[in-house]
């Protein structure tokens, strides 16, 4: 039995005008999910929805089966971690952390315990009488976390909590999150509009757009196959080919290339071929317009010649791991001249988009 069910939830706040409109999806215990999507594409109200601090117009939320339409905030037992983290400045690491057992009217030397035992998984054993100023925003970030799974909620809810951190930082401390969350089993909601820290984070990503689930899968199947335009789009992957508009010569041999199946073409950044040699390669000719490092890869810019139609403008990906240094020497001499380089592409990285 799935742990969170949710049937045709829909909340509007101005008349015809949904915020969400009619979702639909299922949860299992211990699965973390980030909501992933652009500002206004209506994360963070699901997640009030989910809490209880929003009423939704319509349909149902159920926790291994129980009806939530009804039961208060507290008695949820969901955890809430917010953007700007709402620690109390008047009180210590420790009364932060334990305010919510304090609320439940734990017996004080288990507060204690429990609070410690939180300090540690968080690594910061010693900060319990450090006050809130004294910290900086990754210690901030934790305390917030500990204070939050401290009364071991049945759900987990994070909304962008690692926005306000610097890019070095998010990245480490997603993954410590994301570790920290599979070793106690809980299940959690984590929104975000960054797709590097959902990658990071998630065993499923549900990718909003206007209020609808555009893409459900794990962030493996979902950076394979975006599965639409405004999904590639927003994983930045920006060589989208209409069919309508005719294809040009060298990608009508592709398998993804047929109009009664999608109206566009993906050729994904990564479908360079490093030899000639790929089994079925497609076979393109092109001019360098630039060629820039990124540190883990080079990113080129080509303009991909053919005699029947216009040119094509792809960027693609040449990383640095197991490179051929002599594709990359070529690359490099004809970037901004008028040689044309034969290069290929792997069929298997140019797919079908739906609109």
């Amino acid at each position: 039995m799935a742990f969170l069910e949710v049937r045709e939830l829909a909340k509007s706040f101005v008349a015809d005008q949904p915020i969400l409109a009619g979702l639909n999806f299922t949860i299992g215990q211990g699965t973390i999910v980030c909501l992933l999507g652009a500002s206004g594409s209506g994360k963070t109200t699901l997640l009030r929805l989910l809490a209880g601090l929003e009423q939704a117009d319509d349909g149902t939320l159920r926790w291994e089966g129980q009806d939530l339409r009804d039961v208060p905030v507290h008695a949820r037992q969901f955890g809430f971690m917010f953007q700007d983290h709402v620690l109390f400045p008047h009180k210590n690491v420790s009364d932060n952390i334990g305010y919510g057992l304090q609320m439940r009217r734990w017996p004080r030397p288990q507060i204690r315990a429990r609070v410690a035992e939180m300090l540690a998984l968080v690594r910061l054993e010693g900060y319990e009488r450090r006050r809130v100023q004294e910290l900086s925003g990754g210690e901030v970030q934790r305390v917030a976390l500990a204070r939050s799974l401290a009364p071991s909620p049945r759900l987990l809810l994070l909304d962008e909590p690692l926005s306000s951190l610097d890019r070095n930082l998010r990245d480490e401390l997603a993954a410590e999150l994301r570790s920290i969350l599979k070793a106690l089993r809980i299940t959690a909601i984590y929104v975000t509009h960054d797709q590097d820290e959902a990658f990071a984070v998630a065993d499923q990503i549900m990718l909003l757009h206007a209020g609808q689930i555009l893409r459900c899968a794990t962030p493996e199947e979902l950076h394979r196959h975006p599965g639409s335009v405004y999904a590639a789009r927003f994983l930045r992957m920006h060589n989208i080919l209409a069919l309508a508009q005719g294809l040009p010569s060298w990608l009508r041999s592709a398998p993804a290339a047929d109009p009664t199946e999608a109206p566009f073409l993906l050729v994904r950044p990564d479908a360079l071929v490093m030899t000639s040699g790929y089994p079925e390669a497609i076979a393109i000719a092109a001019r360098v317009t630039s060629m820039t490092f990124r540190g883990r890869l080079y990113e080129v810019e080509l303009e991909v010649l053919d005699a029947q139609t216009p040119s094509v403008m792809l960027c693609l990906d040449v990383p640095l791991a197991d490179v051929d240094p002599e594709l990359v020497t070529r690359l490099r001499t004809a970037t901004g001249t008028r040689d044309i380089v034969p290069l290929a592409l792997k069929p298997d990285r140019i797919l079908a988009l739906a609109a």
